[in-house]
């Protein structure tokens, strides 16, 4: 006979039978994983939090970074000397990170040309040298945005982040000496008058050898016209940059103006004109000085002058002055003038009135018949007896 088989199942256990000390460790197990995996979730949010809470934008040499909140309504600069972390940034698109290029720029003035109308007036001093009022400057300025400043030029929109394509480091000025004469009255009017001070010329900012002396003996007031000249060549610059874009191009303009003007009221003073022609290393100097009261947001790195030739200015104005009332018409030729017109005007009748007569004579030539109407109503036709044809 075939034995029988038996399947025993195990009998299942339920917790409560257990005893207590399985039970303790069951319960250190469970506690322990899920304390793991508590710790796990805590890191990882930490981490999450560190991560978009922390400021620190990719700088490269010369470059640095504005933090705007647009809650607090604030902008500050990057400082990546420091560690920089902000709850604001946990809130998306609160926090705006950008980037901004701090390089030095080079602005190159680089014109040569005749002032307007200065061939014809050349002719009054030298008929046969028409270069007398020719100019030509050649000169490289390098500067640097200081950094006090970048807050405030970020601020008003000045300047584009490195992330467009309108970054360049030369500046090439487009504005000719002819073009800012034509264009402004102020340095005329500066020359006439002999201004100490003007927002575009600050020559007594300027330490140059004809106002040592002056500035030793009166040294506090000397101070003061400084500073009230740069205040009022800052404040004209700064109205000028607010109308444009972008704080280079702007710069530059201001910049090629300024020297233009400078340059135009110290041609006229002959120790000038010598030290132009014979020491560069002092025209570069003096320049450099000048230049650095144009705008205080600007750290000037260089001033670098190849050529620079400017003739006398004042003599331009006296020339310019005397041809004006040379040709000024009097009560003569005003009275030679009308006279003129009238024996225009009344040749430019006859003149019509022969061409009617001409006409009317091929056609009475073409059609005799009509000899015959012109004789009839001749004498009723106020046109007709102004021919005075016969009858």
């Amino acid at each position: 006979m075939e034995e029988e088989k038996i399947e025993v199942k195990p009998k299942k256990i339920k917790q409560a039978d257990l005893p207590p000390s399985v039970l303790k460790k069951e319960k250190r197990k469970k506690k322990a994983v899920r304390n793991f995996f508590t710790f796990i979730i805590i890191i990882a949010l930490g981490v999450t939090i560190f991560w978009f809470g922390w400021i620190h934008p990719d700088l490269k040499p010369n470059q640095f970074a504005t933090i705007t909140n647009k809650i607090t309504k604030t902008t500050t600069i990057y400082d990546d000397t420091k560690f920089c972390w902000d709850y604001f940034a946990l809130i998306p698109t609160n926090v705006t990170v950008n980037i901004y290029d701090n390089s030095p720029h080079a602005i190159n003035i680089k014109r040569q040309g005749t002032l307007p109308s200065g061939k014809f007036y050349s002719r009054y001093i030298s008929p046969d040298d028409p270069t007398n009022f020719d100019y030509a400057i050649d000169m490289q300025v390098i500067y640097q945005i200081k950094e006090e400043a970048l807050v405030e030029i970020v601020k008003s929109g000045l300047l584009t982040p490195v992330t467009s394509n309108d970054n360049s480091k030369v500046i090439n000025a487009d504005q000719s000496l002819e073009g800012y004469l034509v264009n402004s009255t102020q340095i005329e009017a500066d020359v006439n008058q002999d201004k100490e001070v003007s927002p575009t010329n600050l020559e007594d900012a300027i330490s140059n050898d004809d106002n040592k002396e002056e500035k030793k003996a009166s040294p506090a007031s000397s101070k003061k016209e400084n500073k009230k000249a740069v205040a009022q060549n800052s404040a004209t610059i700064s109205k000028a940059t607010k109308a444009t874009k972008d704080f280079h191009q702007s710069y530059a303009a201001n910049l090629t103006s300024a020297i233009y003007a400078y340059l135009t009221k110290r041609s006229s003073q002959m120790e000038f004109v010598t030290r132009l022609a014979l020491d560069n290393t002092l025209i570069q100097e003096e320049l450099s000085q000048f230049i650095q009261t144009i705008n205080p947001d600007v750290k000037l790195i260089a001033t670098v002058v190849n050529q620079i030739s400017i003739p006398d200015y004042e003599l331009y104005q006296q020339i310019k002055n005397s041809i004006k009332e040379e040709f000024k018409p009097n009560g003569a030729s005003l009275e030679l003038q009308q006279q003129m017109l009238k024996d225009e005007q009344a040749k430019i009748y006859n003149m019509n009135k022969i061409e009617a007569l001409q006409e009317l004579g091929k056609v009475l030539t073409t059609y005799p018949v009509l000899m015959d109407y012109l004789k009839t109503y001749a004498s009723s036709d106020k046109e007709m007896e102004l021919l005075k044809l016969p009858k």
